[in-house]
């Protein structure tokens, strides 16, 4: 089976939209898709490959106009894949895609996904560039086969580039940054300004855990914040505090950490950490609050750590220490003054208890979307909200009734994948709690629960396909589907983990097993990488020959039948060449007729051909006569 050159070519407007999906709005990517089917059924003028550019207008929307490497490579696929669509390359243009390929594959992505996605596309590139090809198998072998030269030297200088490419400290600015109004990590519970949070399922990071754990031991503590302002919270400065003195004889485990996103210095790790070290990171604690930092910003970041679940650890707060966590600001909104009128207690277990049962009883809601609301008032107003909400109210009712109280964001959730042992958890896991001080101990409470408790039992991805798998509901068609979407997961953690632990320390230890100085390192492999492109491009062009024209072909067949003093095509390229040589003959309107279609499909429309060559026949059964 074989499909039309003309209709292939629409397949290829699918790589701009998967190279770029994470920058889109959901409601484009089903319209865009739904188009691309619909080109595949009607014959679309050539044109519609311009509609790539809309992506254009999204990715720079999204990263705040911020041109970095990683928003310009899929900026260059949208370029690239229109302008083969619309067929308007040279012959040295497919020198562009061999290099573009190279720099996504090794600089750029370390994606399971999008590396096989990729690949297939460069296959379908260059059986693009073959004006004459149709996309079947056998086509597709002659192609690759055609195209092996190309093939070999970008696999080659791939591999050239990836083990010798210089890693710098945030050589690449990350492209998976926080985006305000968008579910993510953040350095700040802020609810004044933003009135929808969008989902997002960016993965942030992997964690390979020894066992499974309940949802209810999911928390990955990120930022803790002490300062509030009656509704957002923030980081400032902590007092000393005494030496914290850890319960003797919990268990304790140890896992491995895959960063996928840029948190900005703050690493997230298992409540309640013990300990964690990573290389070339510079990662310090805080003890009083187990957070923990780097003085060096990665994205790519691998971490061992250890911790302990459900940790009790016991401190003691001075009077001024005390102060410090009960802060809120002189002014108590109405609303405020109400909710703590009906919550008549100062012990934090009825607290809490009073606060679950009011917000019950009084229709609260768990949303992303509920709009603008500027103030704590509002929140209290409209009732809904999401996690920060939720949490900011709760933190500033117990810290008005005198209880310690403070914020900690990170993420609450992630998905097991039993085939590879790890956790998957992505932005839409980001999530804000709440932690009060009673009889020594700081103790967690999440009162996103009180409302939604599937956002803690299932995640904030809300994975109702392993929900009902879990439980049995779910038919074979939808396990088979569940059971191969974790094995290409597995698969994609396994490469990123793969590639990504080739960093600089890497590089300087195989330069210093080799004697080299890390400088020489780097000279020797950008000299193999000049010298495998001067090769490639020595014997590409050595003996080169351009393929003659088709419609060049039928008229050197028709200056042989004229047989004029001197054969020679060049000299009659021109049209007015042409005439001149015909004039004499006989049969004139049949050879006239000859020229226009020669000029048609030599200059505009090459479909004229086959009545080029029906005309050239009739010329050759006429035998025209001086």
């Amino acid at each position: 089976m074989s499909f039309n050159k003309v209709d292939m070519k629409y397949i290829l407007l699918l790589p701009p939209l998967y190279i770029s999906y994470d920058f889109l709005p959901l409601w484009f990517i089903y319209l865009y898709t739904f188009g691309i089917l619909l080109l595949t059924v009607f014959k679309i003028p050539k044109i519609i490959a311009y509609i790539n550019f809309v992506n254009v207008y999204f990715i720079f929307q999204t990263v705040a106009k911020s041109i970095i490497p990683e928003t310009m490579v899929p900026i260059l696929v949208i370029f690239l894949f229109s302008r083969i669509i619309i067929n308007k390359h040279e012959e040295e243009f497919e020198i562009y895609p061999v290099f573009m390929w190279i720099g996504c594959f090794s600089l750029f992505s370390s994606s399971f996904y999008y590396l096989s996605y990729a690949f297939f596309s460069l296959f379908i590139i260059f059986i693009a560039i073959d004006e004459n090809s149709s996309l079947s198998f056998r086509s597709l072998l002659k192609n690759l086969w055609g195209h092996r030269k190309q093939l070999l030297s970008i696999t080659l200088v791939t591999i050239l580039l990836f083990f010798f490419f210089p890693r710098f400290h945030s050589f690449l600015p990350a492209a998976n940054i926080n985006r305000q109004g968008k579910v993510g990590y953040s350095k700040t519970v802020n609810n004044s300004t933003i009135s929808e949070l969008l989902q997002s399922t960016q993965i942030a990071f992997y964690a390979k855990l020894p066992e499974k754990l309940p949802p209810e031991q999911l928390y990955w503590r990120g930022r803790v914040h002490t300062y509030n302002d009656g509704y957002n919270w923030s980081n400032r400065k902590l007092p000393d505090t005494k030496p914290i003195r850890i319960n003797k004889g919990q268990k304790v485990i140890s896992y491995d950490l895959k960063y996928e996103q840029d948190f900005d210095g703050d690493i997230i790790l298992l409540d309640s950490p013990t300990r964690a070290k990573a290389k070339g990171l510079g990662l310090y604690s805080i003890g009083q609050t187990f957070e923990y930092r780097s003085y060096i910003k990665k994205k790519k970041a691998s971490i061992t750590a250890e911790a302990i679940l459900n940790k009790k650890y016991k401190t003691e707060l001075t009077l001024e220490q005390k102060s410090f966590y009960i802060q809120t600001p002189k002014f108590t909104p109405k609303e405020l003054r109400e909710i703590l009128e009906k919550i008549d207690s100062t012990k934090p277990e009825t607290v809490i208890e009073k606060f679950r049962t009011m917000i019950l009883s009084e229709g609260y809601t768990y949303t992303l979307s509920p709009g603008l609301l500027p103030s704590l008032a509002k929140f209290i107003q409209a009732k809904k909200g999401y996690c920060s909400h939720f949490s900011s109210l709760l933190g500033l009712v117990l810290r008005k009734k005198g209880i310690p109280t403070r914020l900690v964001s990170g993420f609450q959730g992630g998905r097991f994948n039993d085939i590879g042992q790890f956790y998957e958890i992505n932005s839409n896991d980001a999530h804000v709690w709440v932690e009060y001080f009673d009889k020594g101990l700081w103790n967690r409470v999440d009162p996103t629960g009180f409302v939604a408790p599937n956002r803690v039992r299932l995640g904030g991805n809300q994975d109702a396909l392993g929900s009902q798998i879990e439980q049995g509901k779910a038919n074979k068609l939808m396990r088979g589907y569940y059971r191969a979407k974790l094995f290409f997961e597995t698969l994609n953690y396994r490469l990123s983990a793969l590639i990504d632990s080739y960093d600089r320390g890497k590089q300087r230890e195989i330069s210093k097993n080799i004697k080299i100085t890390l400088t020489n390192f780097f000279i020797i492999g950008f000299g193999l990488i000049a010298i495998l492109l001067g090769l490639y491009y020595y014997f590409s062009n050595r003996n080169k020959v351009t393929a003659p024209h088709p419609a060049d072909i039928y008229l050197e067949e028709l200056l042989k039948i004229l047989k004029p003093p001197s054969i020679n095509i060049k000299d009659y390229k021109t049209i007015s060449a042409l005439k001149e040589v015909i004039s004499d003959y006989s049969h004139q309107h049949e050879l006239q007729e000859f020229i226009k279609l020669y000029q048609v499909s030599r200059y505009s429309n090459l479909a004229s051909l086959d009545l080029l060559k029906k005309q050239l026949i009739a010329i050759k059964n006429l035998n025209p006569k001086k």
